[in-house]
Parts: structure tokens; sequence; C-alpha cells
């Protein structure tokens, strides 16, 4: 993804979901990103759309944002902050 969309030179750290022993909503992957990057959950924001990426996310003791869906409903109502565009963040860091 990060390659087709012509984003892989603006990130420095990846962590998938194939390094995990279990998937969201457990808070796994958030907590192995918070630790490699030496972070304490809360200096850190996700950002999620689905309800199981928020609940994730909160699991792990993060802040969360909410990025709005277009195309289909969502269920954000645990999410910290609503989006409706990525650019938005710059108001919540």
């Amino acid at each position: 993804m990060l390659k087709e969309c012509e984003l892989k030179t603006y990130v420095d750290f990846v962590i998938s979901g194939d390094e995990c022993k279990k998937s969201k909503p457990d808070p796994e992957i958030y907590r192995l990103a918070t630790n490699a990057l030496n972070s304490l959950s809360e200096e850190v924001l996700a950002v999620e759309d689905s309800m199981l990426g928020i609940r994730s996310a909160k699991s792990a003791g993060l802040t969360v944002a909410a990025l709005a869906q277009k195309d289909y409903y969502a269920n954000q109502t645990e999410a910290d902050y609503k989006i409706n565009d990525l650019i938005e963040i710059t108001s919540i860091i």
C-alpha cells in the first residue's frame, strides 16, 4: 500500500498484522509499535476507521482519531476525536 500510494519515502517504520499473534481488537499491534518506537502510550495518536481498530488502540491506552467513512457506516463512538480528512490530524497534535 505504501508503494502503491507513493508514501514509502514518508514512512520510517512499519509493523503489520503478520507480525502479531492476535488480531484486532487485541491491542498487540499497537503495543508492539509503541515499544518499537520507544514511545509512551500517552504520546501516540492512532488513526482508525473501524470499531475493532478503535477498540484495539484504546485498549493499548492510545488516543484515537476516527476517520469518518463516506461509503459505509462504522460505529466510531469510542474514539476520542472524529475527523473527516487526514489533514485534520494537525489540529489534534
